[in-house]
């Protein structure tokens, strides 16, 4: 995921961290659902297209991913940090 989003914000000149959100790293929409599509072919699953929505980081994109990949639940709550 870090080298799909070093790709499409090549602009962005910091490099990127697993707590930086999709806005900091300044994901349009656009770039959300390509990121998502991306994701889907790459892991070979299904993704709820506001994904990037719900999960704001890269970090708990990440997470969420990887618990549709392998079918482990995962603790949105610690996820999300609320």
């Amino acid at each position: 995921m870090t080298k799909y989003l070093q790709e499409e914000r090549h602009d962005f000149t910091e490099p990127i961290e697993d707590d930086m959100s999709f806005d900091y790293i300044g994901l349009d929409s656009l770039a959300r659902v390509n990121l998502l599509v991306g994701l889907e072919k790459e892991c070979g699953v299904s993704l709820d297209p506001t994904a990037a929505y719900d999960f704001v980081t890269v970090r708990a994109l990440s997470e969420f991913v990887w618990s549709v990949v392998s079918g482990t639940p995962m603790d949105i709550k610690k996820v999300l940090e609320i």
